[in-house]
């Protein structure tokens, strides 16, 4: 049956160029989306307990004449992403409370990016 076998036939240059663009195209929107990934923008969901967004205002307490507005992004069991009003670096613990929630907590930086800031719940209670 090799006789209806079909010819290759050559590509002309636009159509390697167009394949070229593509691929070049396809690599960069790869390495964004990695990109993207790592920094957490939009990632997908590994962690053990899921995510809820949430639009709360809390008060971040780095040291007892150091407290700064901040608000909750967004809550799971174990942490939260939290938005610091003005810009700055906060220390690697300190106490959060969300009176809305009856929440105070130690909470732990794991990742800081601007004004935005992932942290862990290391020790909670409710507020009575």
């Amino acid at each position: 049956m090799s006789f209806f076998k079909k010819r290759k036939q050559k590509k002309s240059a636009m159509e390697v160029a167009i394949e070229a663009q593509a691929a070049a195209l396809s690599k960069r929107f790869d390495q964004r989306l990695r990109a993207t990934l790592h920094h957490g923008v939009a990632r997908e969901e590994t962690r053990a307990y899921s995510r809820k967004k949430d639009l709360r205002v809390a008060l971040a307490i780095f040291t007892p004449e150091t407290e700064r507005s901040c608000r909750i992004v967004d809550h799971s069991y174990s942490g939260m992403q939290i938005e610091l009003l003005p810009e700055e670096c906060c220390p690697e613990e300190f106490a959060l409370t969300i009176p809305t929630l009856a929440f105070i907590g130690v909470v732990k930086k794991v990742w800081q990016n601007g004004n935005r800031v992932g942290v862990s719940i290391l020790r909670w209670s409710e507020v009575s």
